[in-house]
């Protein structure tokens, strides 16, 4: 049996700034303004998914959806708030279940860091699953 909380993830479109480590946690940035969809690809069933959210530079207003329903959360900059989601159907494939994940992102400002084209940041995203 693998462990319920191993997973994949997958980007398929530009609302996301790919996987990423920050301040030491890893996860994923939001393009600010953006909507984002992410395939997460379980090695076993989830029961759960823990979505924990940090507002970016400006704060951020975060919608999530794991396929049974959505939350919305709204961010301070530099707020962090955790979610719980029910899984939706996932998708077998390779003796895996892979599930979309659908996120919206309402706000973002640049990353002061980043010369000379900064990132609009939106929130940045950290996922882990209950089995």
């Amino acid at each position: 049996s693998a462990d319920p909380r191993a997973y994949y993830l997958y980007f398929p479109d530009d609302g996301t700034y790919l996987k990423e480590s920050w301040s030491g946690r890893e996860g994923f940035w939001l393009r600010g303004g953006r909507r984002a969809e992410v395939l997460l690809r379980a090695l076993e069933a989830a029961r759960e998914v823990r979505v924990r959210v940090t507002g970016g530079p400006a704060g951020d207003e975060v919608t999530l959806d794991a396929g049974a329903g959505s939350r919305t959360v709204t961010l301070a900059a530099g707020e962090t708030r955790e979610v719980t989601l029910p899984p939706g159907r996932y998708f077998p494939y390779k003796e895996t279940c892979v599930y979309v994940l659908r996120l919206r992102s309402r706000r973002g400002a640049p990353d002061a860091r980043q010369r000379p084209e900064p990132n609009r940041l939106g929130a940045f995203v950290e996922i882990s699953l209950v089995g």
